[in-house]
């Protein structure tokens, strides 16, 4: 039955997984539609600048002197649209490469010359790193993407595969940018087994603990019990001198004296009791 649970939960997650992949894929794909539809607009060959500077170094095609140094030099259109892409959680190289495609076609198709086309990727880094606003927007709907995703997990939404829905979206809100952005699920796994791990060792470590202070307390009232038939000895001994004081005029024990030793032989007894034998309540 628990098997059963598990392999439902794994295939929700899976199908959640797949969803995300495919709603990203077909944002993409459609800004490639609009950029290929522009560019047939515009008409003719797509004209590539040279791949070299003057200078003999490669050219980079997220800047250059043909690119923008400023995000909001760039039409309102073309800066919604980028707007849209990095609050649904796209990467800053993702979000350049896109505004160069589409802002190029939109020159081309007003006929504008010059070299200024597309924007740098310090730029846009410079815009979205200093807006707060868009910042918040990104997370609150990464965190909406969690939640969602955890609700289409069956069971307890804070079970192990709940937690590794939250090591994913926080890995996803943490990367901005390619190199922080790597949406790796082993890497999310491994985070939520050292969790687990440490968990497991504080666990081990109280049960540790826990033992030492039943031996203690089980030490403790083995002692008192041992004070105790010391105390009753020693009070048994002083009684029977008292007796033998007594009945030293007669001729043999007395009844009661032999009751005291009696009495004493019994404590003597319980002392030569094996000592890990529980004492009695």
């Amino acid at each position: 039955m628990k098997h059963d649970v598990r392999e439902r939960r794994r295939i929700a997650w899976r199908k959640m997984l797949e969803h995300m992949n495919q709603e990203a894929e077909k944002a993409r794909r459609k800004a490639e539609r609009k950029a290929a539809r522009e560019l047939e607009q515009a008409g003719g060959p797509k004209v590539q600048g040279p791949v070299k500077s003057q200078s003999g170094k490669r050219k980079s095609k997220y800047s250059g002197p043909e690119r923008l140094n400023n995000f909001t030099l760039l039409p309102a259109s073309v800066q919604l649209e980028a707007q849209n892409l990095f609050v649904e959680g796209s990467t800053l190289e993702d979000i350049t490469e896109f505004i160069n495609e589409v802002h190029s076609a939109e020159r081309r198709d007003e006929g504008a010359g010059g070299p200024a086309e597309g924007v740098t990727l310090a730029a846009v880094q410079r815009f979205y790193r200093g807006n707060l606003e868009l910042q918040t927007q990104r997370i609150k709907r990464l965190q909406e993407r969690g939640e969602a995703l955890k609700k289409a997990l069956a069971g307890d939404p804070n079970s192990a595969e709940g937690a590794l829905a939250d090591a994913i979206l926080f890995t996803g809100m943490m990367g901005m940018d390619r190199a922080a952005a790597q949406f790796r699920i082993k890497d999310a796994k491994q985070a939520l087994a050292s969790r687990q791990n440490m968990r497991l060792k504080e666990g081990a470590l109280r049960l540790r603990t826990l033992d030492s202070e039943v031996a203690r307390r089980n030490v403790e009232a083995r002692t008192a019990t041992e004070v105790k038939k010391l105390d009753q000895l020693e009070r048994k001994i002083v009684e029977l001198e008292g007796a033998m004081a007594r009945e030293k005029d007669s001729t043999g024990l007395g009844p009661e004296t032999l009751r005291k030793i009696r009495e004493i032989y019994g404590l003597a007894s319980e002392d030569r009791e094996p000592a890990n034998q529980e004492p009695q309540a």
